[in-house]
């Protein structure tokens, strides 16, 4: 059973079509079945490449929709934009390749029935238009649609977003087992120390080189830069994946271009996966 977000969902009805042996459902979260409307961006593909890791960081924030956003979202965001500081500059850009790349998923043998869509209604950055293709392509699933959640609505309300993936596999007769969802939520949380911990001794550092004369770029981009827009897929290895995460709440500031004005055709890069059972 495989729960892809944005990027991430296109990626995983590319892995149901190549291996149908091995998947028995699909969740797909703000997702989308082509990049043909990404690939006006295509020109910027050569020099993707070349591009240093902080630019492209900034195109991905300026993909994000700007203020007001509830802090749960807000928060979902900065997540994500930690997690870009923990990919190398290679893998940026090819993932930002990947979603310029024109080319659309081939239709999985899976029934339709057992592939459910998730949406939230507020503010995202995957374009209206491509929903609606992912909904035509998949005429028989079943839509779920919630209130807010941003592109992340794992990350903002997790409680909620839960709720469904159980109704989802709960209408495929899989029954959730809470004994490995704890040991899932025991192994997130260390994971999430950790990188919090990485991320204390970066701000450090970043302190210690501005008292040294260093200076500090921000992700501030020109208005005509194309825009991107990260992804999260979440995959478990059997019927009763449910997961939890517990984030800081805070706010994305417009004065360090952690969310910057949006409204253009967003891209979708980096197609992260978390695996595990529970």
């Amino acid at each position: 059973h495989i729960l892809g977000a944005s990027l991430g969902g296109y990626l995983s009805q590319h892995f149901a079509a190549s291996f149908p042996s091995r998947v028995r459902s699909l969740i797909l979260c703000n997702s989308f079945c082509s990049t043909n409307l990404f690939s006006e961006n295509a020109a910027c593909v050569p020099l993707l490449r070349l591009i240093p890791h902080f630019v492209l960081k900034g195109i991905i924030a300026d993909s994000f929709p700007a203020p007001p956003l509830e802090k749960n979202v807000h928060a979902s965001y900065r997540l994500s934009l930690m997690q870009v500081d923990e990919l190398s500059q290679a893998d940026l850009a090819s993932r930002m390749t990947l979603n310029c790349t024109r080319d659309a998923c081939v239709a999985p043998s899976l029934p339709q029935s057992s592939v459910t869509i998730l949406e939230t209604a507020d503010r995202a950055a995957v374009p209206v238009e491509a929903r609606e293709e992912l909904r035509q392509r998949y005429p028989l699933a079943k839509v779920a649609t919630m209130k807010r959640g941003g592109d992340f609505p794992f990350l903002a309300f997790p409680e909620e977003t839960a709720l469904f993936v159980e109704l989802h596999l709960r209408r495929l007769q899989v029954e959730p087992q809470p004994e490995s969802h704890h040991k899932v939520q025991a192994a997130l949380a260390s994971e999430w120390e950790a990188r919090e911990k990485k991320r204390q001794q970066k701000a450090a550092r970043e302190t210690a080189s501005e008292t040294s004369g260093g200076f500090r770029w921000s992700s501030a981009l020109a208005s005509s830069s194309p825009s991107f827009v990260p992804s999260v897929g979440v995959q478990g290895n059997d019927g009763s994946l449910s997961s939890e995460t517990h984030i800081n709440n805070g706010d994305l500031g417009s004065d360090g271009g952690a969310v910057i004005e949006g409204g253009r055709r967003a891209m979708d890069p980096l197609g992260l996966v978390f695996e595990g059972r529970g």
